[in-house]
């Protein structure tokens, strides 16, 4: 029995916080969830 990777979604963002919560949603309706988002905001306004 093998076990699927676990891996990490990169989520660089720049003063689109209307966009966050849109693209949140989309990785979490994937079916594999073994996963971890990591957020990096750039000094957003």
């Amino acid at each position: 029995m093998s076990k699927q990777p676990f891996f990490s979604i990169a989520l660089p963002t720049y003063n689109r916080a209307q966009d966050l919560g849109v693209a949140i949603r989309f990785i979490l309706a994937q079916t594999f969830k073994d996963f971890e988002i990591v957020i990096s905001d750039n000094a957003s306004t």
